[in-house]
């Protein structure tokens, strides 16, 4: 793992503690691609009510997004907030722009 997935990965395992967010996600069948523009892509897939973190491409995600590593890590930290990396441009999001939200309220905590 990259210090990048590492640090998502960190903040699912911090979810998956959540019972809120447990309970928000028990339903879930959906995969994340993440795209740093200068690093190794990643995944959080989040089944049977708990979430992970792999690297690699998935097949069918939800939602990629797409931004430098460092803006993605500061993202991650909550030093930059997403919905302002979307209008600057940081962020790029390819597919379903409503589930990459739904990503950001899980990570976040709720």
């Amino acid at each position: 793992m990259t210090e990048l997935s590492s640090a998502f990965a960190a903040e699912v395992e911090k979810a998956n503690r959540s019972e809120a967010i447990k309970q928000k996600i028990a339903g879930w069948n959906k995969t994340f691609q993440l795209k740093p523009a200068d690093s190794d892509p990643f995944q959080v897939i989040i089944e049977g009510g708990s979430a992970r973190v792999e690297m690699g491409l998935a097949g069918a995600p939800v939602a990629t997004l797409i931004m430098s590593s460092a803006d993605m890590l500061s993202m991650i930290q909550g030093k930059l907030d997403p919905v302002q990396a979307f209008f600057s441009g940081k962020l790029k999001i390819e597919g379903n722009i409503f589930e990459a939200q739904a990503l950001q309220a899980v990570l976040s905590g709720g």
